[in-house]
């Protein structure tokens, strides 16, 4: 693949996946050492099954529950790694690269002077308007399509199980820093990548754009955000400050703009108490206990 001969495995973390999967998959696949396509559904999916089964180097896990992203990008990281691979890409099932080819971004990353140094490596979301050319320094990327150094993901540690979900790859990313470590946007390289429903409306002449996220979300984004404000309050300040401030105007944007209000309060109000009770990891899991302990 490259002239150093390093092995650049894949990962697909599903979850429910109502797509076909076969048109993002021929975007990378390919160009990939080896892929392994992770399922977090509570159904084996035959279809996906056999769309994996059609690539050479790829192979289906089905996990038979959701596991949360940090689990599984942690078992995409010791199969990656157990097979002796260099490098691993991540990717959600509804992303895919367009304008640039995955192999340009691949033999771009690997080829990077500090790759050395390199923690995380991200594409551009389709949305931003930017051509440059030149690597960007970031202080957080999402790893849905990033490519990680397994050299220095073992000296970062896992992924954060207790997060679950939301904020998975930007705790990877502040702890990439603290290591002195890069973390990098090649923003000429775009992923396609749905965050969420998008959504405008007009607030006293102005027009408001967000994306509106199942009312399930919410409670992630509290309980999370307000763990990672803590988590990282001493190294990363800043960070901290504005993790609360975007967290507070998208619980006002989804408190006062979106339907279903009720039950995204009540998301919001268990977020936050789970995260005053230390309560981490999978919500069911907390609703589970409650239902055996109530009188």
């Amino acid at each position: 693949m490259t002239d150093t001969k390093q092995i650049l495995a894949g990962c697909v973390i599903l979850y429910e996946c109502d797509i076909s999967i076969d048109a993002n998959l021929a975007t990378y696949a390919k160009d990939l050492d080896m892929l392994v396509v992770l399922d977090n559904s509570a159904s084996y999916n035959p279809a996906i099954a056999a769309v994996v089964a059609g690539y050479d180097n790829a192979e289906y896990v089905f996990n038979g529950a959701n596991l949360g992203i940090a689990a599984a990008l942690n078992l995409a990281v010791n199969w990656a790694r157990a097979r002796g691979a260099d490098f691993l890409l991540t990717m959600d099932q509804d992303s895919c690269f367009v304008d640039v080819p995955f192999r340009s971004f691949r033999d771009r990353v690997l080829s990077l002077p500090f790759v050395k140094d390199l923690a995380i490596a991200a594409p551009c979301f389709l949305a931003e308007n930017t051509m440059s050319t030149t690597e960007i320094n970031s202080r957080t990327v999402i790893t849905s399509g990033s490519i990680l150094n397994l050299a220095n993901q073992s000296r970062i540690g896992p992924f954060d199980e207790q997060l679950f979900i939301d904020e998975v790859d930007h705790d990877y990313c502040l702890r990439a820093h603290d290591f002195g470590l890069r973390v990098v946007t090649l923003p000429d390289v775009r992923l396609e990548h749905r965050l969420g429903e998008p959504k405008a409306v007009s607030l006293f002449g102005k027009t408001v754009r967000w994306n509106i996220h199942a009312p399930i979300r919410h409670y992630y984004m509290v309980r999370n955000g307000l763990y990672m404000a803590s988590k990282h309050r001493h190294r990363h300040l800043g960070y901290s400050v504005c993790r609360l401030a975007s967290l507070s105007r998208t619980i006002a944007a989804a408190l006062l703009l979106a339907p279903q209000r009720r039950e995204r309060l009540g998301m919001v109000v268990s977020g936050i108490r789970d995260y005053v009770l230390l309560r981490m990891g999978p919500r069911h899991a907390h609703r589970s206990v409650e239902r055996r302990v109530a009188p």
